[in-house]
């Protein structure tokens, strides 16, 4: 986990860490936790991904959640972190989730995340923004 998150906390020690470009590595790194086997580490990579919104996770994410063979709390991390980087493909998986899952945790969590989204882009709307 420390070498996943290592690169990143040199690479937010800038002013402007939105600003601040990723290495490749760290990011591939971040993939490879995310399908790895080892479910701590998987889960692990998951969350460091949405809490440190890596857009070049959002494919690997989309398939954790699509994949029926993961247990649910996974998925559910998973559609967690979509919602924090916040990318529309990401979002429109959490939405397909949410209509279409048999899972009902999974299938709630996803209603509940994918209602906090069209609050918020409803909220930005009438703000203007």
């Amino acid at each position: 986990v420390f070498l996943l998150a290592a690169p990143l906390a040199s690479a937010a020690g800038g002013k402007d860490t939105a600003k601040n470009k990723i290495d490749a590595k760290v990011i591939n790194n971040f993939i490879n936790g995310i399908n790895s086997e080892n479910c701590g580490l998987c889960k692990c990579a998951i969350y460091l991904a949405g809490n440190y919104s890596l857009e070049g996770t959002v494919e690997p994410l989309i398939n954790i959640l699509n994949n029926s063979a993961k247990d649910c709390h996974t998925r559910v991390l998973a559609a967690c972190a979509l919602f924090k980087i916040g990318n529309l493909n990401g979002i429109n998986a959490i939405r397909d989730a949410a209509q279409f899952e048999c899972q009902g945790e999974l299938k709630e969590a996803c209603s509940v995340l994918y209602g906090e989204y069209l609050k918020t882009e409803m909220f930005a709307m009438i703000a203007g923004k």
